[in-house]
């Protein structure tokens, strides 16, 4: 039986909890105490005895694993002995003693219990000699400990013999005996193994020495210091090959794309997923604050595990927990930012400009040619094509629309609050955070809410539950008009007349910006999303897990307007509301062993998702009553109102196996194998397969290399083919669908009757589009790491590009499209990321970071037009 570590903070805490256990998950049995057993051991550790002593018989150990890890070399030959002679004769003589409850037996350290205690103080420092504020001091063995405060000084009661346990992410820790000393000064040094980084690749972890594809992870400097309200903005130039769009207006997540465009139709975004469950909502409704690591997975082969969903790339996003033993701790971070326009010549011209503008589009007519000098005779107001405009040139008029609808400091303030901490069972991370973005175009605004619970609990020695729950109230309420809109409109046309009211119709058929600014607007998204899960050490094999995720999603959607001035004015509202839902049950299998110079990581996963869509829409025109707006949308001219409603559902079943296995920490293997089944899919291709293989050798660590050239500290090359898919087809656009829509009209004063007709054809063959990638890279650190990075080339073709095809309407079927599998798609090109650190002193550390990426897109078959 696996034991894992429990920490707790004093002794009468940890036989109350034991207690607890041995009464709520493992019944007391009376007759456990008097269990007989058989054994005959030799030369082997305490740990050893006491798995073989539950495999015998109905107890079970508890104990801190630091307490019986030193003591090995136990030879006994035993036949049907009590269990408890059996401990009476081995734990005495190592300082151990026991506690029995039932059939639980809660073994501990005597010494710590009755050792006298003696108060020590320290401070803690870095390699520059500066304090270290919150690093862990732990007594070794036990769960008593303090952190640091803001000078990096500690103080606790230890006893005499005591090893302290110091630790601080980023930093080596260290264990320093207390003997004979009142007082400490500590030195952690930097951790520059950055081999032995995890990350993560997808229903589980891995080592990032133990990587054989692709897998880049983001540097969250970058995001922790860049204003932006959403995490796909911040991710620009970070890694190489991904490729970040521009976010036009205030919330809006930008284009995403890895390794260029794998389809012509279908979408090109990579696959978002979130403390490993597939995420569909949008990427603003992640607070940054709350994200822990950014992992991409770009080749086939890391992406495989993802099978139809991953031909576009994969990015895994995790949020925060707390790994190490903690007091709560509370943390607030806030930012306000402001913005301006770069390029100053984006502003629209003045009255002079807009005339200098009319007068040269006119050459033929304001110039005298052949010389090209102004014509005296040339009439301006002949060119002038609104009436509104002749008017404001005639009246001297010079607006500045870009003035009355524009910000003078527009921004984005971020705020964020959370509280974290990890005791003997529990880690919990909860926060709220606030963005309040402002763009430069007057009501182009976003506001976001969340709020985030992460909790792991460990409920046995076996079982761990754990949820990651989040609260999303995204706002983009607000009627604004385009940037186009505000750069089109003449500076001519007047704003205010006379008596300085605001104009309704500036030009004919448009109202008033000023006036849409203050028209009811709402725009609000809220997301509700649960994960849940539960991992269970299985009993009796050692590295055997077993977890299961559950997710629930509900993302609801409301858009209500009203405009006063539509329609003559007599105004016009609408109101959809929709809401979706998708569930995620996965069931992952991991097992985890070293044997000698043999690791063995091998997952299985069996899942299911479905998701689900609804939505209703419903406009008005020609209010006789507007005080109500959208609220009241019987007020308006009833045959005039319109009323839309749909809604679709699809599910989805996959099967993944994956082994990664290392020989000697240097020759790595991964292969990995994906099925799955989509409701989108024809009838005839409902599953799909998807292979990939990698390898990876470790040549740093080889002899020959490292004796011969010790500057070289990391060299790591990698191979790696598969195949990826892109779920791309629709829903329902394997079947045949029907339009209606109202048709003859019988009689005078009759009702026109409902028309079906076939609107596309049913294709059962239509597949999936795949694209299967080569990729080799090689990664390296020089100079004690002081320099280091990895190119990447790769090349990838897409088969089975789904592309419409139009239908020839003297087939009687009307001008329509048929979805068909054909064309094809080639990507190649090359990554290179370089890091340094020319300078690191006590006050002063530079840090260099380049990438650059080239690709190569090209369709390399015809797709013919019938």
């Amino acid at each position: 039986m696996r034991h894992i570590k429990k920490r707790y903070k004093d002794n009468v805490l940890y036989y109350v909890l034991i207690l607890f256990v041995s009464f709520f998950f493992l019944p007391a049995q009376l007759h456990a105490q008097n269990s007989n057993v058989t054994l005959s051991v030799k030369n082997t550790s305490l740990k050893q005895l006491l798995t073989e002593i539950e495999k015998k018989s109905d107890i079970r150990f508890s104990y801190i694993d630091e307490i019986i890890e030193p003591f090995d070399n136990i030879t006994l030959d035993v036949v049907n002995q009590p269990v408890k002679s059996i401990l009476d004769k081995v734990l005495p003589s190592r300082n151990l003693e026991y506690i029995q409850t039932g059939n639980t037996i809660a073994i501990k350290d005597k010494t710590v219990q009755h050792t006298k205690l003696n108060k020590i103080k320290g401070i803690i420092k870095d390699m520059y000699n500066e304090p270290i504020i919150g690093a862990n001091v732990r007594i070794k063995g036990s769960t008593t400990g303090t952190i640091t405060d803001i000078n990096g000084e500690f103080e606790l009661e230890v006893p005499d013999n005591a090893i302290l346990q110091i630790s601080y992410i980023g930093y080596t820790s260290q264990d320093v005996p207390v003997k004979g000393k009142t007082s400490l000064d500590i030195q952690l040094n930097e951790d520059s193994q950055a081999l032995d980084e995890v990350v993560v690749v997808g229903y589980g972890t891995m080592r990032k020495s133990d990587l054989t594809g692709s897998v880049a992870r983001a540097d969250l400097k970058a995001l922790q210091n860049s204003p932006n309200v959403s995490i796909a903005q911040t991710l620009k130039g970070v890694v190489p090959g991904l490729t970040i769009g521009t976010a036009s207006k205030a919330g809006d997540s930008p284009s995403i794309s890895i390794r260029g465009q794998n389809s012509i139709s279908g979408t090109t975004d990579p696959l978002i997923v979130l403390d490993g469950i597939i995420y569909r909502g949008n990427m603003t409704d992640i607070n940054p604050n709350d994200v822990e690591s950014i992992d991409i997975l770009k080749d086939a082969s890391s992406a495989a595990i993802y099978g139809s969903q991953a031909a576009n790339g994969v990015i895994l996003i995790t949020t925060k927990t707390v790994k190490q033993m903690s007091k709560p701790i509370i943390e607030y971070s806030g930012s306000v930012s402001f913005q301006s326009p770069i390029n100053s010549s984006i502003k629209p011209l003045d009255r002079d400009g807009y005339l200098q503008m009319v007068t040269d589009s006119h050459l033929d007519k304001s110039r005298l040619w052949p010389d090209g000098t102004r014509n005296p005779d040339y009439d301006i107001t002949k060119d002038f094509l609104q009436q509104e405009v002749l008017t404001g040139y005639m009246q001297g008029t010079n607006t500045d629309w870009y003035g009355l609808m524009t910000l003078d400091n527009p921004y984005i303030q971020n705020h964020n609050l959370s509280i974290r901490g990890k005791n003997e069972l529990t880690s919990y991370f909860l926060s709220f955070g606030f963005a309040d973005q402002k763009n430069m175009i007057k009501n182009d605004k976003y506001k976001r809410y969340n709020l985030r619970i992460n909790l792991d609990t460990k409920i046995t020695n076996w079982l761990t539950v754990g949820t990651q729950s989040f609260f999303v109230l995204g706002d983009l309420s607000g009627n604004n008009p385009s940037f186009n809109d505000i750069c089109t409109i003449s500076p001519l046309v007047a704003s205010h007349d006379e008596n300085g009211e605001i104009i309704t119709l500036p030009t004919l058929g448009n109202t008033s910006f000023l006036l849409l600014l203050d028209n009811p607007d709402q725009e609000k998204n809220y997301n509700l999303t649960g994960n849940f899960y539960g991992i269970v050490n299985i009993p009796f094999v050692e590295g055997l897990s077993y977890r299961i995720n559950y997710s629930r999603n509900y993302v609801f959607n409301k858009l209500f307007s009203f405009d006063p001035y539509a329609n003559g004015m007599l105004g016009s509202a609408k109101k959809n509301n929709s809401s979706s839902y998708a569930w995620t049950l996965d069931n992952i299998v991991t097992y985890k062993r070293t044997f000698a110079k043999h690791d063995i990581n091998a997952t299985l996963v069996y899942g299911v998702e479905k998701q689900g869509y609804e939505n209703t829409d419903a406009s008005a025109s020609n209010f006789t009553d507007m005080t109500l707006g959208y609220n009241y949308l019987g007020a308006a001219q009833s045959d005039l109102n319109q009323l839309a409603s749909g809604a679709w559902q699809e599910s989805s079943l996959y099967m993944m196996g994956r082994l990664v296995y290392s020989y000697d920490n240097k020759y790595i293997l991964t292969a990995t194998l994906r099925r799955d089944g989509f409701s989108g899919f024809g009838t005839n291709n409902k599953f799909a397969y998807f292979p990939s293989a990698a390898v990876a050798w470790r040549a740093s660590d080889e002899n020959f290399i490292k004796d011969k050239f010790n500057w070289l500290n990391n060299l790591k090359l990698r191979l790696s083919y598969g195949s990826n898919g892109n779920r791309t087809v629709g829903r329902y656009q394997t079947m045949a669908t029907m339009s209606s829509e109202s048709g003859y009209v019988y009689g005078d004063g009759g009702t026109p009757e409902l028309v079906q007709s076939l609107k596309s054809m049913a294709n059962n063959n239509l597949k999936w589009e795949t694209t299967s990638s080569f990729n080799v890279g090689m990664d390296f650190g020089l100079f004690d790491n002081r320099l280091y990075g990895n190119y990447e080339f790769y090349n990838s073709r897409t088969k089975d590009l789904i592309y419409n095809v139009p239908i020839p309407a003297m087939n009687g079927f009307g001008a329509y499209n048929l979805p068909t599998n054909i064309g094809k798609l080639k990507n190649y090109g090359h990554e290179l990321s370089l890091g340094g650190i020319p300078v690191r002193n006590k006050d002063f550390e530079w840090n260099v970071a380049f990438n650059i990426s080239l690709n190569r897109n090209q369709a390399t078959g015809t797709i013919p037009v019938i």
